[in-house]
Order: structure tokens, then C-alpha cells, then sequence
């Protein structure tokens, strides 16, 4: 999401098929709405 922000675009949602949880993807991504299919 910062690699097209900092393009000059806006991200309005972010949406993934599979997510891991225990990475932590979703809190590193905190400001940006996470849509996740399957969260494991």
C-alpha cells in the first residue's frame, strides 16, 4: 500500500484471498480497510 501511495495513488481497500493472522499483515496495514476471504 505505501509503494502506491507514494506513486500519488489512493488505496481504498485492500482484499486477499488467504490471510495468516500470526504475521500480523493486517496491523502492519492499520489506516487501510482489510478484506480477507479465509483467515487462518
Amino acid at each position: 500500500a505505501r509503494l502506491l501511495e507514494r506513486a500519488g495513488y489512493e488505496v481504498a481497500g485492500i482484499g486477499v484471498v488467504l490471510e495468516l493472522a500470526d504475521l500480523g499483515g493486517r496491523a502492519r496495514l492499520a489506516g487501510h480497510e482489510v478484506h480477507a476471504i479465509l483467515s487462518l
